[in-house]
């Protein structure tokens, strides 16, 4: 596997949290509490329909996060020699 791999594949995966953070907070957070019991809320403004279901976007945004991190680790523990080589 390639030194860089790890790195690579945390910056991507960070990249894709962030999208998801960015949408969660644009699409549920500023009408939380406006939801009815339908889980819809019209905004008369905008003349938009905002659904509760919105608020899933933090399970991929959190699972984004979590393997960013993992994969952060795994590319500072190769690259700091966390492990031994085979025959070294």
């Amino acid at each position: 596997m390639p030194p860089s791999l790890p790195r690579i594949a945390a910056s991507l995966c960070a990249v894709a949290s962030l999208s998801f953070w960015c949408c969660y907070f644009t699409l549920y957070w500023p009408y939380r509490h406006l939801f009815n019991e339908a889980g819809r809320y019209f905004d008369e403004r905008e003349m938009t329909v905002h659904h509760a279901q919105a608020g899933v976007l933090i399970v991929p945004a959190l699972l984004f996060l979590l393997l960013a991190a993992g994969f952060a680790h795994a590319g500072w523990t190769r690259r700091r020699g966390g492990r031994p080589r085979p025959g070294g």
